[in-house]
């Protein structure tokens, strides 16, 4: 069951982990990296696409698949 779009608080060390685990696990999920926003506050905001467009449920997908990996028990989402 999904549980919707996933923000998290990370530090700027994380976004170049990140970007690194995203480009290489986004594509087998058939999505493109487009870009991602650390922001001030320390939000993630992730960008993806796909041929077709993305849907709610691509968003939903995407938030799943990095919740464990950059949530990790540090950052509050």
């Amino acid at each position: 069951m999904a549980t919707g779009p996933f923000f998290c608080l990370c530090t700027p060390g994380d976004s170049w982990i990140f970007k690194q685990f995203s480009k290489k696990t986004l594509p087998g999920l058939g999505y493109e990296l487009v870009d991602f926003e650390l922001t001030a506050q320390g939000t993630l905001r992730v960008f993806i696409d796909k041929e077709g467009g993305i849907t709610v449920e691509d968003c939903a997908t995407v938030s799943n698949h990095f919740e464990p990996r950059v949530h990790g028990g540090r950052h509050r989402l």
